[in-house]
C-alpha cells in the first residue's frame, strides 16, 4: 500500500504475492487488471485519511484518462506531463498514461514555478495536463483496456532536485519497470506481504517505481 502524503497504494502488494503463483511474464498493468477483477471493492489508495479509493474507482478513473488521452492522439512514447495537487488523481494519472502506452512526467501544483515551467520545456511534452484539463477529464467516459507496449518504450522522466543546478531529467523504459518490479524479491518470494503499507512522503515527480 502506497501512502502518498498519507497515500496507501494496497493494490501491488496482493499483486507481487500473487506473482509467485502466476506466470512472471505478466506485466504489472496485466496483473492489477486481473486483481480488479478478483477485488474491486479493496481499498487501493487512501489520501490523509478522509479520501479512499478502491480497486474498481482507481481503473475507472484512470480509464477516463486514458480515454481523453486517446482522444488527444497521444500514444507510444508520447510524453504527457502532470502537474496536479497531490491525491490519488496523480496515480491514477500514472496508471491511464501506462494504459495508452505513453510516457509520463509528474509534477505537483505547489511546486516552484520556475522549476515546472523549466521541467515542461526540457521534457517536450506533447500534452500538459493541469487542474483545467483535469475538469475535462473527469467528464469523459471511462474506457475499458489497454495498450499493447514495447518493453523499451519511454514509460517515465524522474527530475532531480536541481539544488545543483537545473533539474535533470532520468529516462526509464517500460522494461525498467518490469525489472523493479521483479526484482522486488527474496529467494524467489515478494518481499512484501499482506500487512505492508507504503508511505510515499516524497514529492510525486520522485518516482520510485
Amino acid at each position: 500500500m502506497f501512502q502518498v502524503g498519507l497515500i496507501h497504494f494496497v493494490s501491488f502488494r496482493h499483486i507481487q504475492k500473487e506473482r509467485c503463483r502466476i506466470s512472471i511474464n505478466k506485466t504489472i498493468l496485466e496483473l492489477f487488471a486481473e486483481h480488479v477483477k478478483k477485488k474491486p471493492e479493496q481499498i487501493a489508495v487512501i489520501y490523509k485519511s478522509e479520501t479512499k479509493i478502491t480497486n474498481k474507482e482507481l481503473w475507472e478513473l484512470s480509464g477516463k484518462i486514458y480515454a481523453w488521452l486517446k482522444s488527444k492522439k497521444i500514444g507510444s512514447e508520447d510524453v504527457v506531463m502532470y502537474c496536479l495537487p497531490r491525491g490519488v488523481e496523480l496515480y491514477a494519472c500514472i496508471m491511464g498514461t501506462i494504459r495508452i502506452g505513453a510516457a509520463f512526467v509528474l509534477t505537483e501544483t505547489d511546486n516552484n514555478p520556475k522549476r515546472t515551467e523549466f521541467i515542461k520545456q526540457d521534457c517536450k511534452c506533447k500534452l500538459f495536463v493541469d487542474e483545467d484539463c483535469w475538469k475535462e477529464i473527469i467528464n469523459t467516459d471511462s474506457l475499458d483496456g489497454y495498450e499493447p507496449v514495447n518493453l523499451h518504450n519511454l514509460c517515465y522522466i524522474a527530475y532531480t532536485s536541481g539544488t545543483t543546478g537545473n533539474p535533470k531529467g532520468l529516462m526509464h523504459e517500460y522494461g525498467s519497470l518490469e525489472n523493479a518490479w521483479k526484482s522486488a524479491r527474496y529467494n524467489g518470494k515478494p518481499l512484501f506481504s499482506n500487512d505492508d503499507t507504503f508511505l510515499v512522503m516524497s514529492p510525486m515527480n520522485f518516482v520510485s517505481l
